[in-house]
């Protein structure tokens, strides 16, 4: 089954999905493959804040900070230029931000199990939500708290198994031809 084409206004391809999954990797292999600008919604939160996410999770909160993100993703989904957007984990908790990325994006989940993530994790001191004593099951409560917001996607990607650039490919060939189209602007990109 071929996704709908999308609307003009869909003209942005956004990752979502647990923290551990690869969006900024994947998404960085995506801008490689098809020249489109690469926007990370966690980084640019750091830049416009002058601190790291776990800096603003510990001093501000997380309601505080869902705010910011709120704000930084109208802005990404705002910009002309058609781009590739990397959301942070905890993005579709908002509901303005799921309303706005049904609006203006494509929106791809990248999926992998609470105990894949957690491998990749277990050693990653960077992630608030993680500096649990127990930090499987947090990934697991999470995991379980956001799934319906996830699956709220256009497209689903298990990416356990995959590397960076094998979830890009795979992604690429399953988006509508528009979307393509709009993200290479022009510039020849393999099929």
């Amino acid at each position: 089954m071929s996704a709908p084409e999308p609307s003009p206004s869909k003209k942005h391809l956004v990752l979502v999905g647990m923290m551990g999954s690869g969006k900024s990797s994947v998404g960085r292999a995506l801008s490689a493959r098809c020249g489109a600008p690469f926007l990370d919604t966690d980084a640019m939160i750091e830049g416009r804040a002058r601190k790291t996410v776990t800096f603003l999770f510990r001093e501000w909160g997380e309601a505080r900070f869902r705010e910011m993100e709120r704000e930084i993703l109208a802005e990404a989904l705002a910009e002309e230029t058609p781009s590739i957007i990397s959301t942070g984990g905890g993005v579709v908790v908002t509901p303005e931000n799921r309303a706005a990325l049904q609006a203006h994006s494509h929106v791809v989940y990248l999926h992998a199990p609470a105990e894949v993530l957690f491998q990749r994790l277990k050693r990653d001191t960077s992630r608030p939500l993680l500096q649990q004593p127990d930090p499987l099951q947090v990934l697991r409560d999470l995991e379980e708290k956001r799934r319906a917001f996830y699956e709220e996607a256009h497209d689903r990607i298990d990416v356990s198994q995959l590397q960076q650039k094998a979830a890009a490919e795979e992604i690429w060939k399953k988006l509508p031809e528009s979307l393509k189209q709009g993200l290479s602007s022009g510039r020849t990109c393999p099929p």
